[in-house]
């Protein structure tokens, strides 16, 4: 059906609180906690169709969560500075509302990296970072009013992820 749609979603706040020490000449400590506010998603989408249909409902059902980091920063000479971290992050989704299209669990992440410096003016970074995701079961089994329309799921999720990055930067 040809229709329009309209929504309106809050998208949460975050907070943020970082140090960094140097604990030698070489050598610095970072530490981070982020507060982000998920819970004003509680809403989800609510996707409003201009036509007869019925409204598409998601409701997300996020709690508000903490994200904690520490990482050191180790210049190795002149030209390399070199990096690793971990940090923990606390999923906002629930049991209750957890989806196929929320299958999120409670992540640890573990960072290396570095800096090269070609010249006074240009630098290469890298680095990788291993996202290992807690395995989780999604069980919606009808109760809720909008999975009236989709019927009943269950599943277990496994999952995890590596990112690599790469950027060369140049100051002029």
């Amino acid at each position: 059906m040809n229709t329009d749609v309209s929504d309106s979603l809050t998208f949460p706040d975050v907070l943020t609180i970082s140090l960094e020490q140097a604990l030698t000449p070489k050598l610095k400590l970072g530490l981070s906690v982020i507060r982000t506010g998920w819970s004003s998603m509680d809403e989800g989408l609510n996707i409003d169709f201009d036509s007869d249909q019925p409204n598409s409902k998601l409701t997300f059902g996020f709690e508000d969560q903490w994200m904690y980091s520490a990482g050191l920063t180790y210049d190795y000479s002149k030209k390399l500075t070199l990096r690793t971290g971990i940090a923990r992050d606390n999923s906002p989704v629930t049991d209750e509302y957890r989806s196929a299209r929320t299958p999120d669990g409670d992540r640890t992440w573990y960072s290396m990296g570095g800096t090269y410096h070609f010249s006074e003016t240009s630098s290469a970074t890298f680095a990788y970072t291993y996202v290992d995701i807690e395995d989780v079961s999604v069980d919606r089994d009808g109760s809720l009013t909008e999975d009236n329309a989709r019927g009943t799921y269950s599943a277990d999720y496994s999952s995890s992820a590596s990112v690599i990055s790469l950027a060369y930067n140049m100051s002029f």
